[in-house]
């Protein structure tokens, strides 16, 4: 027996019974009324995956994501960042920028139910870019990474998670504040619109997924781009 756990994958041009056929290679399925994403697996690995359900509060969901990630505490107070990637392990400092960003991205990861995979964090990127960002400038730079890394990695489920975003909104609009945590997934959820029928896929969702890519592979690029300038200058000069 199949159980259903969520992930990101849409087609708009199919009903829930087709997308199911449609999806059965990938084993993967979508509610397209609403663009809630699921994905097909053995019941004998769902405990291996993260679910929220909705009579939880945010703390409590929150610690559960931390465990399942491996988060420990969080992480807020540590100096440094610890990124994964294949057998390298990456460090960049967690600035006062960050750390109030992702005390929202955080909880975003309990409401959307997107991992912390590569493509899971590209997936939740693109949703957050698509919402807004609002003030929280670190938040607009990250995901333009990882925008950058999903269109390698997964990028149709990256694009259903973008129109996932232009259709809701996040948390990103205001500050964490601890009194975030005593509501319900489910209340926050129907906040954000998460839970809502969502209007059919416009030109202007395209032409904006089209727009924020191209950003965010320019953003990916600049630092090798001014490398090679001054790398260049510095021969010029020297020869």
């Amino acid at each position: 027996m199949t159980a259903y756990r969520l992930i990101a994958e849409a087609r708009t041009d199919l009903d829930v019974e087709a997308a199911v056929k449609w999806y059965e290679n990938s084993q993967r399925v979508v509610d397209l009324r609403t663009h809630t994403p699921y994905l097909l697996i053995p019941e004998s690995k769902l405990v291996c995956m993260a679910a929220y359900a909705p009579h939880l509060t945010l703390r409590d969901a929150r610690q559960r994501y931390f465990e399942h990630a491996g988060f420990g505490d969080g992480g807020y107070n540590d100096k440094w960042v610890r990124l994964k990637a294949g057998p390298l392990t990456l460090r960049f400092p967690n600035t006062k920028a960050r750390l109030r960003a992702v005390k929202l991205h955080d909880l975003h990861h309990v409401l959307s139910e997107y991992d912390t995979s590569w493509s899971g964090e590209a997936e939740i990127g693109a949703w957050e870019i698509a919402a807004g960002c609002g003030r929280h400038y670190a938040a607009w730079l990250l995901n333009l990474g990882a925008i950058a890394v999903g269109l390698f990695v997964a990028p149709r489920a990256m694009y259903a998670a973008f129109l996932r975003g232009r259709k809701a909104t996040n948390l990103y609009g205001g500050e964490f504040a601890e009194a975030l945590l005593e509501r319900t997934v489910g209340e926050q959820r129907a906040a954000l619109g998460l839970n809502s029928m969502v209007r059919p896929t416009t030109w202007g969702d395209r032409v904006a997924f089209v727009g924020w890519t191209i950003v965010s592979v320019a953003w990916s690029l600049l630092p090798f781009v001014a490398t090679t300038w001054l790398v260049l200058a510095a021969i010029r000069w020297l020869g």
